[in-house]
């Protein structure tokens, strides 16, 4: 996972229209729920790479990734946990649970915990 949020950041910092990474099956979680969040503008599959298209806003990025899947940091945090810990700012952070890549949000309407996968710091307003 730390592949591609590095890249996409790097590609981000460098102001390219797209970002590739090697494809690995895990990777699809995160970015179905990027393109769903309306964070990029879509991603294709060719010849065993992914393309990652992709948004920015008046020619700043809408985001910065912060990563938190490290293999010494895996953690499984259960909802009351969570709640605990839950501070309102302007960032959205990914959780890998049971059904998937999910937000908090989502997290707290399916009565789930979760592994914190990446932080993802908002970069301008009103944008989701």
């Amino acid at each position: 996972m730390s592949r591609l949020f590095s890249e996409i950041n790097n590609c981000y910092n460098l102001k390219y229209s797209e970002a590739v990474v090697k494809y690995k099956k895990k990777y699809l979680g995160v970015l179905n729920k990027l393109s769903k969040l309306n964070l990029i503008k879509y991603y294709k599959i060719k010849s065993n790479y992914i393309h990652v298209y992709l948004k920015y806003w008046y020619n700043k990025p809408l985001f910065v990734l912060k990563n938190y899947y490290f293999k010494s940091n895996i953690k499984f945090l259960k909802l009351k946990q969570l709640k605990k810990n839950f501070i309102i700012s302007s960032s959205l952070k990914l959780y890998s649970t049971s059904l998937g890549v999910l937000t908090l949000e989502e997290m707290i309407l399916k009565n789930l915990g979760g592994k914190l996968l990446v932080d993802i710091k908002l970069s301008c307003k009103n944008i989701l």
